[in-house]
This record gives C-alpha cells, sequence and structure tokens, in this order.
C-alpha cells in the first residue's frame, strides 16, 4: 500500500471520551478500502520509550471499509492515564501482518479546570 502519512495532532480533555476518525488515502488522495484490515495506535512519551497506551480493533478501534479508521476511548480510560503528552503513529495492517502508518502527531491531555 503506497500511502501519504498525514499528521494529525490529538487534543485530549481529561476524564473525557475522545473520538477521532482518521481518513486513509492512497496517494492520489483517494480513500482506501479497508476490508480485511486490522488497526493499531500506540502512544508513547518518545519514539523509543515504554507504550503508554494501545488501542486495537477489539477495543478502542473500528476499521471502515470505505477508508476510515474510527477511534473511540471512554472518559474512564483517558482519566486513568498519568501523561500529559505523547507522541501515536496509527497503522493498518493487512493480512500479512505488514504494518502501514497512516498517521502521527503528538497527543496532548488537558486538564479540566474543575480539578
Amino acid at each position: 500500500m503506497a500511502n501519504p502519512v498525514t499528521k494529525v495532532n490529538l487534543d485530549i480533555y481529561d476524564d473525557s471520551t475522545y473520538q477521532h476518525k482518521f481518513n486513509v488515502v492512497d496517494g492520489s488522495g483517494n480513500a482506501v478500502d479497508l476490508t480485511g484490515y486490522t488497526a493499531k495506535l500506540l502512544m508513547k512519551e518518545t519514539e523509543t520509550s515504554a507504550i503508554l497506551f494501545t488501542a486495537l480493533v477489539t477495543d478502542y478501534l473500528t476499521v471502515d471499509a470505505s477508508g476510515y479508521v474510527m477511534l473511540d476511548i471512554p472518559g474512564s480510560v483517558v482519566g486513568g492515564w498519568n501523561f500529559d503528552e505523547a507522541k501515536y503513529d496509527l497503522a493498518v495492517i493487512d493480512g500479512t501482518s505488514k504494518p502501514f502508518v497512516v498517521s502521527r502527531g503528538n497527543v496532548r491531555i488537558y486538564p479540566s479546570v474543575y480539578e
């Protein structure tokens, strides 16, 4: 799969449900048919540090055949995080288990002003 990697920063508010719809496109900007694909999103403090959070299609990700990957993290999960900033990569994985990074960026967790 020849695809551009998009940079999307995720602004997440502490204790709030976070949803984001990633559009997976090819080099021409056309939606990629994701039938048979799975997805994985990893968050780390730095590219080489330990994993802070993992999202899979079995819990926080949904892959749509029309070229979308939906991230849905409940507020109860976000509220349990012990970090304010991270980096993430989102990859889609075809039947050969080869991951293709389709989005990456920074994650910022904003605290509630009511705390």
